[in-house]
Protein backbone atom coordinates (compact mmCIF):
# COMPACT_ATOMS: atom_id res chain seq x y z
CA UNK A 1 0.00 0.00 0.00
CA UNK A 2 1.41 3.26 -0.78
CA UNK A 3 1.96 6.04 2.05
CA UNK A 4 0.16 9.47 0.99
CA UNK A 5 2.56 12.77 1.63
CA UNK A 6 0.43 13.16 4.57
CA UNK A 7 1.64 9.70 6.39
CA UNK A 8 -1.59 7.51 5.97
CA UNK A 9 -1.63 4.28 3.75
CA UNK A 10 -3.39 4.33 0.35
CA UNK A 11 -6.53 2.66 -0.04
CA UNK A 12 -5.59 1.17 -3.88
CA UNK A 13 -8.39 -0.91 -3.39
CA UNK A 14 -11.74 0.01 -6.63
CA UNK A 15 -14.35 -0.55 -3.89
CA UNK A 16 -12.89 0.70 -0.26
CA UNK A 17 -14.54 -0.68 2.41
CA UNK A 18 -16.90 2.99 2.91
CA UNK A 19 -19.34 4.60 1.09
CA UNK A 20 -19.48 8.54 1.15
CA UNK A 21 -22.16 10.45 -0.35
CA UNK A 22 -21.63 14.16 -0.13
CA UNK A 23 -24.62 16.87 -0.41
CA UNK A 24 -23.76 20.35 -0.69
CA UNK A 25 -25.82 23.14 0.79
CA UNK A 26 -25.50 27.01 0.87
CA UNK A 27 -23.89 26.68 4.27
CA UNK A 28 -22.91 23.59 4.46
CA UNK A 29 -21.56 20.39 3.45
CA UNK A 30 -23.18 16.98 4.43
CA UNK A 31 -21.95 13.82 3.83
CA UNK A 32 -23.44 10.29 5.07
CA UNK A 33 -20.76 7.12 5.83
CA UNK A 34 -21.46 4.01 5.69
CA UNK A 35 -19.53 1.06 5.89
CA UNK A 36 -18.87 -2.32 7.35
CA UNK A 37 -14.89 -2.71 8.15
CA UNK A 38 -13.12 -0.26 9.97
CA UNK A 39 -9.27 0.17 10.61
CA UNK A 40 -7.20 3.42 11.40
CA UNK A 41 -6.04 3.32 7.96
CA UNK A 42 -9.26 3.33 6.62
CA UNK A 43 -10.47 6.25 9.13
CA UNK A 44 -7.60 8.09 7.59
CA UNK A 45 -8.76 7.72 4.29
CA UNK A 46 -12.51 8.74 5.03
CA UNK A 47 -11.81 11.40 7.09
CA UNK A 48 -8.70 12.80 4.43
CA UNK A 49 -11.75 13.17 1.45
CA UNK A 50 -14.47 14.02 3.42
CA UNK A 51 -11.87 17.30 4.36
CA UNK A 52 -10.19 17.19 0.56
CA UNK A 53 -14.21 17.73 0.08
CA UNK A 54 -14.51 20.87 2.27
CA UNK A 55 -11.43 22.68 1.31
CA UNK A 56 -12.10 21.83 -2.90
CA UNK A 57 -15.68 23.74 -2.14
CA UNK A 58 -14.97 26.37 0.06
CA UNK A 59 -17.00 24.73 3.05
CA UNK A 60 -15.96 26.01 6.32
CA UNK A 61 -19.25 23.96 7.98
CA UNK A 62 -18.89 20.24 7.85
CA UNK A 63 -22.08 17.81 8.79
CA UNK A 64 -21.56 13.95 9.40
CA UNK A 65 -23.94 11.10 9.45
CA UNK A 66 -22.98 7.93 9.54
CA UNK A 67 -23.42 4.45 9.74
CA UNK A 68 -20.82 2.17 10.35
CA UNK A 69 -20.66 -1.57 12.07
CA UNK A 70 -17.67 -1.35 13.52
CA UNK A 71 -15.51 1.84 15.40
CA UNK A 72 -11.88 2.54 16.62
CA UNK A 73 -10.37 1.27 19.91
CA UNK A 74 -10.03 4.53 21.88
CA UNK A 75 -5.95 4.61 20.73
CA UNK A 76 -7.28 4.44 17.42
CA UNK A 77 -9.06 7.41 17.94
CA UNK A 78 -6.23 9.41 19.81
CA UNK A 79 -4.29 8.33 16.90
CA UNK A 80 -7.10 9.32 14.23
CA UNK A 81 -7.58 13.42 16.26
CA UNK A 82 -3.61 13.56 16.13
CA UNK A 83 -3.69 13.17 12.30
CA UNK A 84 -6.73 15.34 11.87
CA UNK A 85 -4.96 18.15 13.71
CA UNK A 86 -1.79 17.50 11.65
CA UNK A 87 -4.09 18.16 8.68
CA UNK A 88 -5.31 21.84 10.21
CA UNK A 89 -8.67 20.37 10.29
CA UNK A 90 -9.67 23.29 13.02
CA UNK A 91 -10.56 25.41 10.95
CA UNK A 92 -13.54 23.68 10.11
CA UNK A 93 -16.84 23.15 12.31
CA UNK A 94 -18.22 19.82 12.09
CA UNK A 95 -20.99 17.94 14.05
CA UNK A 96 -20.89 14.39 13.98
CA UNK A 97 -23.78 12.19 14.26
CA UNK A 98 -22.96 8.39 15.12
CA UNK A 99 -26.19 5.91 14.42
CA UNK A 100 -24.64 2.98 16.36
CA UNK A 101 -24.93 4.01 19.79
CA UNK A 102 -22.53 1.84 21.31
CA UNK A 103 -19.78 3.72 19.37
CA UNK A 104 -21.10 6.48 22.37
CA UNK A 105 -18.29 5.87 24.71
CA UNK A 106 -15.68 6.17 21.94
CA UNK A 107 -16.96 9.40 20.03
CA UNK A 108 -17.37 10.90 23.56
CA UNK A 109 -13.42 10.27 24.01
CA UNK A 110 -12.69 11.94 20.26
CA UNK A 111 -14.95 15.00 20.99
CA UNK A 112 -13.22 15.75 24.02
CA UNK A 113 -9.13 14.78 22.87
CA UNK A 114 -10.31 16.85 19.56
CA UNK A 115 -11.37 19.88 21.55
CA UNK A 116 -8.48 19.79 24.00
CA UNK A 117 -6.00 19.75 20.84
CA UNK A 118 -8.21 22.65 18.67
CA UNK A 119 -10.72 20.73 16.67
CA UNK A 120 -13.95 22.08 16.49
CA UNK A 121 -16.67 19.41 16.28
CA UNK A 122 -19.16 17.78 18.32
CA UNK A 123 -20.90 14.77 18.98
CA UNK A 124 -24.95 14.32 18.18
CA UNK A 125 -27.71 11.81 18.76
CA UNK A 126 -29.76 12.83 16.08
CA UNK A 127 -29.11 15.46 12.68
CA UNK A 128 -31.72 17.52 13.77
CA UNK A 129 -29.63 18.57 16.49
CA UNK A 130 -26.48 18.49 15.02
CA UNK A 131 -27.91 20.36 12.47
CA UNK A 132 -29.21 23.28 14.69
CA UNK A 133 -25.94 23.87 16.63
CA UNK A 134 -23.52 23.50 13.44
CA UNK A 135 -25.50 26.39 11.81
CA UNK A 136 -26.14 28.42 15.07
CA UNK A 137 -30.07 28.46 14.76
Amino acid sequence: MPMHPFGFKVLENENPPFELFFEKFPDHLYVSVSGEKMSLEVSKNMWFEMIRECREAGYKKLLIEESLSESLTMPETFELILFLVGLKFGCIKFAFVDRCPSHADVNRFGELAGANRGLNGKMFQSKREAEKWLLGH
